[in-house]
Parts: C-alpha cells; sequence; structure tokens
C-alpha cells in the first residue's frame, strides 16, 4: 500500500495496465488491432528501431524447436479427427493427457527430479519481458507485439483466404462444405497444425515471461480459453466467430481475472466463478442456435 502511495498519479494504473498485457499475451496471442499505419515516415522507421531492438534479444532455436513439435502434435490431432473420425475434445483430451506424461516424465527425470527449469538465457527471457520505450510504464512490451502480429495474420488468414471461408463453412456445415467441393480432411488437418504452431509459440512466450518452466505450465489455461472465446462470440456449434470478438473476449475475461486476483479472492473461488461464466456463456450460445434453428 505505501509503494502504491508512492507512486505519482496515474503510474500504477498504467503499469497495472501493461501488465496484464504482458501476463496474457502468450495465453491469448490476441490483445490489440493494428491502428495507423500510414503515417507519413514514422511507420517505416519505427518499424526498424522495433526490428533492432527486437533482433538483438531474441533467441530463435527454442521457438522454432517449440513451434514445430507442437505442429506435429497438432498434425497428429488433425489425423485422428479428420481420418479416425474421433470427435475432437475427445481426441485433444487424449493428446494433452500424453504429452502431459511424457513431459512429467522429462522433468521427473534424474538428478533433478521434477525441479522446475530456471536460469533460462536472458536473450530468451527478455523477450517475454523487454520493451519499447524509455521505461516499464510508458513502453510497448515485445510479448504484446508479437500477439498483435499473430492477431493480424489469424485475422487475414480467416477473412482474406480461401482456406479461411473453407474453415468457416466446415464449421457452419461439414456435409455441405463436402458436397460443395471443400476438402474437408486436408482442411482440418491443416488448421490443426496451424493451431500446434500457435501453441508452441504460446508456451515459449509464457516460459520468456515468467523466466522458468515446470510440466505444470498452462494447467488451466484451457478453460480461460473456452471462456474467452464463447464470451467473445465464437459459437460452439460452429462456424460462428471473428477474431476482433476473440480480442474482446480475451480482454473481457483478463480483466475479469486480474480484478478476481487483485481483490484478494481465493484461486479455487476464482475457479468456481470461471465455471459459472463458461456455463452462462455456453448456455446463452446454445439458446441462440437453438432459436436460429
Amino acid at each position: 500500500m505505501g509503494a502504491r502511495r508512492a507512486a505519482k498519479p496515474g503510474t500504477y494504473h498504467k503499469a497495472g495496465g501493461l501488465s496484464l498485457l504482458k501476463s496474457q499475451g502468450s495465453p491469448g496471442l490476441a490483445r490489440i488491432s493494428w491502428q495507423m499505419p500510414g503515417f507519413p515516415g514514422g511507420f517505416p522507421q519505427g518499424v526498424r528501431i522495433a526490428w533492432r531492438g527486437f533482433r538483438r534479444n531474441l533467441r530463435i532455436g527454442p521457438f522454432v524447436i517449440a513451434m514445430i513439435v507442437c505442429a506435429c502434435i497438432g498434425l497428429f490431432n488433425g489425423f485422428v479427427v479428420a481420418i479416425l473420425k474421433v470427435p475432437p475434445f475427445i481426441a485433444t483430451l487424449g493428446t494433452w493427457l500424453a504429452v502431459y506424461g511424457l513431459n512429467s516424465m522429462y522433468f521427473d527425470r534424474p538428478p533433478y527430479g521434477a525441479q522446475p527449469i530456471g536460469g533460462l538465457d536472458t536473450r530468451f527471457t527478455n523477450l517475454g519481458s523487454g520493451f519499447i520505450g524509455k521505461d516499464s510504464v510508458y513502453s510497448i512490451p515485445y510479448i504484446v507485439l508479437i500477439a498483435l502480429v499473430a492477431s493480424i495474420f489469424v485475422w487475414v488468414l480467416y477473412n482474406k483466404t480461401v482456406f479461411g471461408k473453407n474453415l468457416y463453412a466446415i464449421g457452419g456445415n461439414p456435409v455441405a462444405a463436402k458436397v460443395s467441393g471443400v476438402n474437408v480432411t486436408k482442411n482440418l488437418i491443416g488448421i490443426y497444425a496451424f493451431a500446434g504452431l500457435l501453441y508452441g509459440l504460446a508456451g515459449c512466450l509464457e516460459a520468456a515471461r515468467t523466466g522458468g518452466a515446470t510440466n505444470n505450465y498452462g494447467n488451466m489455461y484451457e478453460l480461460d480459453a473456452i471462456a474467452a472465446c464463447v464470451v467473445g462470440g465464437v459459437s460452439t456449434a460452429g462456424g460462428i466467430g471473428t477474431v476482433p470478438g476473440m480480442l474482446i473476449g480475451v480482454l473481457i475475461f483478463s480483466v475479469i481475472n486480474y480484478g478476481l486476483t487483485f481483490i484478494g479472492m481465493s484461486p479455487y473461488l476464482q475457479l468456481v466463478v470461471k465455471g459459472a461464466i463458461i456455463l452462462a456463456a455456453v448456455a446463452i450460445d446454445i439458446r441462440k442456435y437453438l432459436t436460429k434453428k
């Protein structure tokens, strides 16, 4: 409390806002819309300055390896869903359990015995904690910029490519999409592999942000992701959802998480609140779907 009173007016709120963006950049990988790129002379110079700082702090190897491994896992998920016709929830749940078991075996190996991984290279951790600006308050974290780029890429993918249109068609009615000439199997495998790439990127950013890693990283993130997407307008019935809507949903749910933690609510009670939000959001979504049908 004393530190809060000693801070300059507005500093606490700005720092808290940036902390919120940094903490949610890796789980969501999507936060901000690209604004005003065409300022004469400013945009190209800003990109050059940002890239020089980014390149000095980037350790690319772990990202490439993690993204390739996770893409292979996503590819396997896509095969199970598209070829073996296993329901997506069951397929991804089974893969999640298997991968978690493999990770736990890796962390439990001697001589350390399940100790968290620490002492990561500063060039790697700077990507999660570094920023562009004069200080940590009046700045833009690297992790937010990465989430911004990822958001723009996904928006273009869904709205400006045939692949994205096919995904909407498959989500709405896979049988009708197949009759219309869409290669459902190929597109499903592709989107699961692409999702794996983003999972790998998010995992690396989370490790860089916190400066370490354990086999329990990302635990319960799936519930946050479901809640944020449903709140943002993504239909559980499929075929409905937008990237801006997901951004809004992630921001809303991030603010809820941040607020519950700030007021000192028990982590267990927070799970109850999150569960209630998921139930309410899905119930409303299903009601809308049934009404339209």
